[in-house]
């Protein structure tokens, strides 16, 4: 072989050397990765990140982490594993001494009271037909607990409260264990198409008209950590509008998202479409967020954890 080409066989060879050397670099440094991880739970609130999901955020690509178990995704998200993470405001609130901030809450005051087989409403307001009935709720503390229960104190109403995960109450409703029930969506809704029960109030209207100013609740929230890098904060204004441009999709035509959705959640086109026309997806003005956030803490006696929770 000439020596000619042996020569530029080497340069060749160092010169990939030093590219790949150089990616790996560059790679390495924080904020390099190009990917958003974004841990959420597998729920419907979800929607609005699944869809803004489907492109990069200029030119990053959103990587979604669904889980069912908050604790381990709080601990994930504590130790740098995910960027972003999706779960009850209350539950991410909890966590501001160690440096999470709230960057965004996507939903508010979603939840239905849906009676057992055969009990209907009796015309009268939606509260005091609870006194004395047995309520379930998912856990204490959870954000329906404590939307529900200020709810309740504000009307001076007094139910039976019972902790039950969501599957066990809608179980013990059939059955007719517990007269009324506290149930996100679409299993609220599915509960209703299937089995003819009647869905008493949407705790969001209620709030609406007993906490003026305070109204409705943050239910599930974006929370950033204090190790994201100065890269991926900046592409978090972008993921805000393309967020905003999702939820008014979503409320423009959910039989349209419903037919993109239905099927991962197990439930018809029907079904997926009133559950999502009970689950208020917006983005309030940063101000209004924040008041209504800080209410609603202090009502679920959680330490309110001062301005520098708030992102801007």
């Amino acid at each position: 072989m000439p020596a000619v080409v042996k020569l530029r066989g080497i340069h060749l060879a160092r010169a990939l050397s030093v590219a790949c050397l150089v990616l790996i670099t560059d790679c390495s440094r924080p904020g390099a990765t190009r990917e958003l991880v974004i841990a959420h739970p597998e729920a419907l609130a979800a929607i609005p990140l699944r869809l803004a999901a489907e492109s990069p955020l200029a030119g990053e690509k959103i990587r979604l982490k669904p889980f069912s178990d908050h604790a381990l995704a709080v601990a994930e998200f504590l130790r740098g594993e995910t960027d972003l993470l999706f779960t009850g405001t209350t539950l991410g609130a909890m966590q501001a001494g160690k440096g999470v901030k709230l960057w965004r809450t996507p939903v508010w005051g979603t939840a239905s009271i849906v009676l057992r087989p055969g009990l209907k409403s009796s015309g009268q307001p939606a509260l005091p037909q609870l006194t004395g009935k047995k309520v379930a709720l998912p856990f204490r503390g959870s954000p329906n607990d404590i939307q529900f229960r200020r709810l309740c104190e504000t009307r001076g109403v007094k139910p039976v409260i019972e902790y039950q995960p969501h599957t066990q109450a809608a179980a013990s409703l059939l059955a007719g264990k517990i007269d009324a029930a506290i149930l996100p969506e679409p299993l609220a809704s599915k509960l209703i198409a299937a089995h003819g029960l009647v869905r008493l109030a949407e705790l969001a209207a209620l709030e609406e008209q007993a906490l003026a100013g305070e109204a409705p609740s943050p239910m599930v929230s974006l929370f950033v950590g204090p190790q994201l890098a100065a890269e991926k904060l900046k592409r978090l204004p972008e993921l805000e509008r393309r967020l905003t441009e999702i939820a008014a999709r979503i409320e423009k035509d959910p039989e349209a998202i419903a037919k993109l959705h239905a099927q991962s959640f197990q439930v018809g086109v029907e079904v997926l479409r009133e559950g999502l026309r009970y689950t208020h997806f917006a983005f309030p003005e940063v101000a209004a967020a924040r008041k209504r956030t800080t209410a609603f803490l202090r009502a679920a006696g959680i330490a309110e954890p001062g301005d520098t929770f708030f992102m801007p």
